[in-house]
Parts: structure tokens; C-alpha cells; sequence
């Protein structure tokens, strides 16, 4: 009967597919969806996600700008026993391999996928969203295989994630000054950046015009690394380009700061699993 099926008997059967679009992610039925993993049921579970910044949280004592929705893999992956995959929709194709993996696997698997905010993008298509989404921290690509090894950093892995032992992904940036003459100079993409890209929430930024730049002001990533004293003397900002190709500085407001310490914080961590 079935109380002598065999695990080699049971893989034999199909698994359960569900999936969970992004209006039905605040759905009561997904309150069983942790319980249901746990169980070591042979289920594949795609969760979609498509806004990463939830704005109407902050100050209530909830999680805020979106750290709700990249905490359901690491939630998941805690939990052990699994195969859990968190990813953007401009990482799939690189990570086909790890996506067969978790499809392939035995037991439970988890994908949380962020697919683009199409709502909130303006002129940027989504899939740009979701790679900003990769490249800020704010949902980096993570996998963990329970059954790749006997410690976390055999289990886990970062693959996927620029410049993954460092806060923030670098990239030169080549301007003209005012004299016309050529600079460059290394730009971390911060999480700030990431809402920058976002129009919903300019009310958390100020452009500051070049008469008015001071020594006082540093980049995000920079005044992240002062202590509270320096820090307290210093203005962040991060880099925007208007419609017309000039380079302003962007003074960031102190509780879109607070959230960029946050998702460091949270990448610190990631950083940890993987040793």
C-alpha cells in the first residue's frame, strides 16, 4: 500500500507545481506556504515578485522599502532540507543550470523570482529593473542546495552577483567637466540608486545644482563607511544624468539612508552563508 513506497518509489511520481503571481502574494492561502516546504512535500513553488519598494511601511514598524519580499528565500533556506533560488528575471538564462538543478531535485524547491517593476519603471523596461534590482543588493541572486555538501558554503552560493565580496557592485564612469576636460572616476551602485530608478518615490531625493556642491558631500557608499561622527558631518548623494547628458549630485533623504545601511547589512549576511 502506499505506507511502502520507497523514496526511489515516490520519484517516480510527478511534483506539484504552484505558482504564485505577484497580486496574490499578500494572499491568506500563501500563510501555508513555509509549512507546506518544511514538510519535505515534493512540490516546485515559483513566487513572483514584482515591487521590491514598499513605501507605505515606512515609519510603521514594519519592514520597509521592500525588505519583506527578499527576505521569503532566506526565510526558506533557514529552514534546511530544500533547494531555494532567488533570482531576477535578468539572471535566469545564466543560471539555467541551478534553475534544472532545483527542478530536478527530489524534495521541495522554492524560486523567488523578481520579475521587474513594469508600474514603476517610467522609460525603463523591466527587465532593467530587475537587473538594477541584482546589481544594488536589493534582491541579489543567491542558490542553496541542501544535498550539495555538509556546510553552508558548500550548500550555498553566490554565483551571479558582481563583485560579490564587496558591498557594492563598481563601475568606472567617464565624464567631461567643466572645462571640457575627461574624468573618471569608480561609481558604486547602491541601493539608493536602485530607487532612484524609480519615480514613485523622487520625494526622497533633492538635486543639488554644481554652484552649490560642496567638500561636504560624499558619495552613498562613502558616507556609509564613516563612523556616526564623520557621518554626521557629511551629506550623501548619489549621481544622476538629465535628459540632456548633464551629471548632477542627488542628496539622498535620511530614511531612504537608512534603508540602503539596511540592505548592506542584509548582504553582509549573505555574504556569511556562503564563508
Amino acid at each position: 500500500d502506499e505506507n511502502a513506497l520507497t523514496a526511489d518509489d515516490l520519484a517516480l511520481f510527478p511534483d506539484y507545481l504552484v505558482t504564485i503571481p505577484a497580486d496574490r502574494n499578500d494572499a491568506s492561502e500563501n500563510a501555508g506556504l513555509i509549512d507546506m516546504l518544511s514538510a519535505g512535500l515534493p512540490v516546485k513553488v515559483l513566487v513572483q515578485q514584482t515591487d521590491l519598494l514598499e513605501e507605505a511601511s515606512i515609519g510603521t514598524g514594519h519592514f520597509a522599502f521592500g525588505v519583506r519580499s527578499a527576505r521569503l528565500a532566506t526565510t526558506a533556506m533557514g529552514l534546511g532540507g530544500m533547494f531555494v533560488l532567488q533570482a531576477t528575471s535578468a539572471d535566469l538564462y545564466a543560471l539555467r543550470e541551478r534553475v534544472q538543478r532545483g527542478l530536478a531535485c527530489r524534495g521541495p524547491a522554492l524560486f523567488s523570482i523578481f520579475a521587474g517593476s513594469p508600474a514603476a519603471a517610467g522609460d525603463l523596461p523591466p527587465y532593467l529593473t530587475a537587473a538594477a534590482a541584482r546589481e544594488s543588493r536589493a534582491f541579489p541572486a543567491f542558490a542553496y542546495d541542501a544535498t550539495a555538501g555538509e556546510n553552508w558554503a558548500a550548500r550555498f552560493s553566490l554565483a551571479g552577483n558582481r563583485n560579490a565580496g564587496d558591498d557594492w557592485a563598481v563601475d568606472p564612469l567617464e565624464y567631461a567637466d567643466d572645462d571640457l576636460q575627461r574624468v573618471t572616476e569608480p561609481v558604486a551602485f547602491t541601493y539608493a540608486d536602485f530607487v532612484l530608478c524609480d519615480r514613485r518615490h523622487a520625494h526622497h531625493f533633492a538635486v543639488v545644482p554644481r554652484d552649490r556642491w560642496t567638500s561636504a558631500m560624499v558619495p552613498v557608499a562613502d558616507w556609509l563607511a564613516l563612523t556616526e561622527r564623520q557621518a554626521a558631518e557629511r551629506i550623501p548623494y548619489v549621481l544622476a544624468v538629465d535628459g540632456s547628458n548633464r551629471l548632477h549630485r542627488v542628496i539622498v533623504d535620511s530614511r531612504l539612508v537608512q534603508a540602503t545601511r539596511r540592505c548592506v547589512l542584509l548582504w553582509h549576511r549573505l555574504q556569511e552563508h556562503g564563508g
